[in-house]
């Protein structure tokens, strides 16, 4: 039984020794803390979002774009925010025995469900089941535990706490795995400002000024702009979260002495994780250091709420997301500090007023000083960090699952588990917490400090899942989850850490032991790391015959490396031969434009940021402006080398330019994706032998989707060799009359795998898209192309297109934008003729 009933007394057990009703008392407790913190609301919490997930259309449009099929955004946001709701709401409720009850019907039906649904999902949910459980036992005897006592000098502490950081930042220095995507960002925005650029006027900065500023300074101190750069960046951010751990504990443990050991503790257990879990966590935690730093300002024993204001807005400016989460979470806690004083209502609610505005006039000064002295933040860079950024992760480049299911790569149901135990239990923590706050102020005492961490932490974590559902990836979800879970796991240790820190020779011995264990793990790891830091702090040798210099010695030897090194060598001596010199990344590899020293042809070096119309034209006119030679359509490396959401809904206008300027261009296949060579002229193909016709090559068109705004049509289908089972030598979509259409063959289908009961069929899936009128497809002249392996073809006219039409966009920036595309498509092929002229 989940939770329905309550225990007898354990105490008024007949004949049962003292310690027997000792431990059964003990058992009793823990029980119920776990119970109404952790298994109650979970259940409960699973049962509103699968209700919600199963009752919801899924059809979502906003911001002029409206997505075509299997796009239910709506569905994981509402379903995984109404869970985290549902959950904390039960946790306040198990103080009352008919709503307990209640809940705890309510949470039987979410685990029956799940257990209906997703059995496979059992394991996980069973086992973090019971790491709540135990978590909120922890808690409750952490809340039960007394503060510790105000430490007397912070000498020793923080000299501790900079030996961690040194050792992290070892520990964190090994060889780059090269990703021409995420690392392209951090090069190319550091040489941007090293050039004098101003972020978001001459790049779209993702992030803000800190990984790209800290690696502007690597590369002056170091002379390098390659690899070194963000090894050391990381290894920086990485060093960082000693700092923040520390500067969260500190306010809620009160005690300098156990907040370093606390810290030592959790940074080594994080240290020895399986790579990449440990990294990614210890880089979390110092993206967020400023946040930490507003925390102890508000939450120490005299809270400057003005100082708290300015480090927050630092935190904005050098990481956007976690500045912005931090200072919404800094406020609620000076908020609830106020309101959580003594006094009356009113004298209560004037002072949080009065805090309120001290944070915003400290966070405004900072700002305003940044501006006066920088340049920044502008103009732009509000509207793009505060609209255009949250706009493009919510509804550019994150496709979001299907909510939840499990028929994909990652285990989605997991990992809603995995964000909303975190969520829930930092909730349900504070309630013992208050309720010795309810006891303590009828005596005119004041809440503890712990508090506030956790309402800090509880704030964070639900502007972080906002985002993460917008991006809607597992490793998203989890970016801004595992810090808090993290930073609270160390509250369950109070007590301990309060023993601790009453012997400080003890707190010293701990922190030695814990150091020789760091130690330990740096010395052993199989990468060598005190000598990769020294190869990334001194100059590269130019490696290979175009003598790269971006990789030192150690990662140059990695055969992963080396074969870059030598396929992006390959490109560059064929831009060299066709005498490119400013070509587009298409979607988008930045790490490229820094090896080719390409000039920046617009600041959305991806393309997709350039989210509106408006925009979409202004990158149009300056890739003409720039006289832009070619196109590479990247790929492999961790190149952004799609778009979940295709251009033709997320940017229309520049796709219809992008179609009309390569069409009928020759493509170059080099190791690092297609160069399309906008300024010269294909060379004919020899007409193909011609086979048989065949009435066993079959296709089928499984959706068509015609946006009547843009003009765009996209088919989806599959298409085999009946005869034999196997895939098609060659498809075609041919149409009449305008731009060549894009067609993708091979395709992974296993429903086709297991209907022709042939393994070869399973990469039969195709996808096209085109621009082509109606009028077109309903008279027969839209047809496939259907070519065998011994040359047997077959042309399909495809007139009988059930073809689904979206609704109108939104908004006034895209009332004309079939005008646009169109205007678009016409500079396209104005360029690709005046190109073919010269």
């Amino acid at each position: 039984m989940i939770g329905g009933g309550e225990f007898a007394d354990p105490a008024s057990h007949t004949g049962a020794t003292a310690a027997q009703r000792l431990m059964n008392a003990a058992r009793h407790d823990a029980w119920v803390a776990a119970r109404d913190a952790a298994i109650v609301p979970v259940g409960a919490a699973l049962a509103v979002g699968l209700t919600l997930a199963a009752a919801l259309t899924p059809r979502w449009s906003a911001g002029g774009a409206p997505w075509a099929s299997e796009y239910p955004k709506n569905v994981e946001i509402s379903a995984t925010l109404g869970a985290v709701l549902t959950g904390a709401a039960t946790a306040w409720l198990a103080t009352s025995r008919p709503a307990r009850r209640a809940s705890a019907l309510l949470a039987g039906l979410g685990y029956a469900w799940l257990a209906w649904r997703w059995p496979a999902v059992l394991p996980f949910g069973g086992a973090a089941l019971l790491l709540a459980a135990g978590f909120a036992v922890a808690l409750d005897r952490a809340a039960a535990a007394p503060p510790t006592a105000a430490s007397r000098g912070e000498g020793p502490s923080l000299a501790w706490l900079t030996l961690l950081g040194a050792m992290l930042f070892v520990a964190s220095s090994g060889p780059l795995v090269i990703d021409v995507f995420h690392h392209g960002e951090v090069l190319l925005t550091a040489r941007d400002l090293l050039a004098g650029g101003r972020p978001f006027v001459s790049l779209a900065w993702p992030h803000g000024a800190g990984d790209s500023g800290v690696a502007a300074l690597w590369i002056l101190a170091t002379g390098k702009l390659g690899s070194s750069a963000v090894v050391l960046t990381e290894a920086t951010t990485s060093a960082l979260s000693a700092a923040t751990l520390y500067l969260l504990l500190r306010s809620a443990l009160g005690n300098a002495a156990a907040t370093a050991f606390a810290v030592w503790g959790v940074s080594v257990a994080i240290s020895v994780l399986r790579p990449p879990y440990g990294s990614f966590a210890l880089r979390t935690s110092g993206l967020m250091v400023m946040s930490a730093a507003a925390l102890a300002l508000a939450a120490g024993r005299r809270p400057r709420p003005l100082w708290a204001g300015a480090a927050a807005a630092l935190g904005y400016v050098l990481r956007i997301d976690a500045g912005l989460y931090g200072g919404v979470a800094v406020a609620a806690v000076l908020v609830a500090r106020q309101l959580l004083a003594g006094g009356t209502t009113m004298q209560r609610a004037a002072q949080a007023l009065q805090a309120l505005a001290a944070f915003g006039t400290g966070a405004a000064a900072l700002l305003l000083a940044s501006y006066a002295g920088l340049g920044w933040p502008d103009a732009i860079w509000y509207r793009m960090t505060l609209g255009t950024l949250p706009r493009l992760h919510s509804m550019a480049t994150g496709r979001a699952y299907p909510w939840p299911t499990l028929d994909r790569g990652e285990p989605v149901v997991a990992s809603a588990l995995g964000v909303l135990l975190p969520l829930v239990l930092l909730s349900s923590a504070a309630r013992p917490f208050l309720s010795q706050w309810r006891d303590a102020n009828r005596q005119g005492g004041h809440p503890d400090a712990r508090l506030w961490l956790l309402i800090f932490l509880a704030v964070f974590s639900l502007g972080g899942l906002r985002t993460a559902l917008g991006r809607s990836d597992t490793a998203h979800i989890l970016h801004w989850t595992l810090t808090p879970l993290a930073a609270s796991l160390m509250l369950c240790t109070t007590a301990w850490w309060t023993r601790m820190a009453r012997a400080p020779r003890r707190v010293t011995l701990g922190c030695a032991l814990l150091a020789v264990a760091l130690g330990a793990t740096i010395w052993r790891n199989p990468h060598h790391l005190a000598p990769q830091l020294l190869e990334h702090l001194r100059p590269n040798a130019p490696i290979g015959v175009c003598a790269d210099t971006m990789f030192t010695a150690r990662e140059a030897a990695a055969p992963y490396t080396a074969r870059f090194i030598a396929e992006t060598c390959v490109v560059e001596r064929l831009l060299r031969q066709h005498g490119v010199q400013r070509v587009l990344f298409n979607h988008a590899a930045p790490w490229y434009q820094v090896r080719f020293d390409v000039p920046l042809l617009s600041p959305d070096y991806s393309l997709n940021r350039a989210y509106l119309p408006a925009d979409q034209r202004h990158v149009v006119d300056e890739l003409r402006r720039h006289g832009t030679q070619a196109m590479l359509n990247v790929r492999g490396y961790s190149a952004l080398d799609r778009y979940d959401v295709h251009n033709m809904y997320s940017v229309p206008v520049l796709e219809a330019y992008l179609r009309a300027r390569r069409d009928g261009a020759p493509v170059l296949a080099t190791p690092l994706g297609d160069l399309v060579l906008w300024d010269e002229a294909a060379t004919p193909a020899a007409p193909a032998a011609p086979g048989a016709l065949d009435e066993q090559l079959s296709a089928t068109v499984d959706s068509a989707i015609f946006d009547p705004a843009t003009g765009f049509l996209e088919l989806r289908g599959w298409a085999a060799d009946l005869t034999t089972g196997q895939p098609l030598a060659g498809l075609t979509l041919q149409q009449p009359s305008g731009d060549s259409p894009e067609l993708r063959y091979g395709l992974p289908r296993p429903d086709v795998e297991s209907y022709l009961h042939s393994r070869a069929a399973k990469r039969t899936g195709w996808w096209a898209v085109t621009r082509s009128a109606p009028a077109t497809w309903q008279a027969g002249e839209l047809a496939l192309e259907l070519v065998a392996e011994d040359g047997r073809h077959r042309r399909l006219p495809l007139s009988a297109l059930a073809v689904h039409d979206l609704p109108p966009l939104d908004g006034p920036a895209w009332r004309d934008v079939g005008a646009q595309v169109e205007a678009a498509a016409a500079l396209g092929r104005a360029d690709r003729a005046a190109a073919l002229a010269r």
